[in-house]
């Protein structure tokens, strides 16, 4: 029988090792390492492997465009943040009532007749109370961008 020797890892010493192996084992190899080869030649022509982006000379992405966002988007994104957590904190400022007809009618859905029916008021008093409610929650909200805070 004719052996070939073949260079494998071995995982227990983690060195390369020379083994003996029949010949059809060895062509096997062989055939699977071409086609891997292959396939990574293959890669390497047609794709860029985001590890291989290594940037500027200090190792930013400013030349990358499609890795760095438009700043005038980012900024935008901060401002809605930032709006979004005042909006939060004055909402938590209204009495229990108000949260709730602000919660029925913006989130839930609700329309105002059937705030009414919840509230056990009419349809024209749940509609006048809605605009006193967000006019508060304006002014609040006006006052904390003012303040900074």
């Amino acid at each position: 029988m004719n052996n070939k020797t073949l260079k494998v890892y071995d995982t227990i010493t983690r060195k390369l090792v020379d083994i003996e192996v029949p010949q059809d084992v060895y062509d096997e190899y062989k055939k699977l390492e071409w086609r891997i080869k292959k396939k990574n030649r293959s890669f390497y022509e047609h794709e860029v492997q985001f590890s291989m982006l290594i940037g500027n000379s200090n190792g930013s992405l400013e030349g990358f465009k499609e890795f760095v966002s438009d700043p005038e988007d980012t900024v935008d994104k901060v401002v809605d943040i930032v709006l979004t957590e005042k909006l939060i904190e004055c909402f938590n400022l209204l009495k229990p009532q108000e949260k709730q007809l602000l919660k029925m009618l913006f989130i839930d859905g609700a329309t105002e007749n059937e705030c009414g029916t919840y509230f056990n008021c009419s349809q024209v008093n749940i509609h006048k109370t809605k605009g006193k409610v967000l006019s508060k929650l304006y002014k609040l909200l006006n006052n904390s961008c003012e303040k900074g805070y």
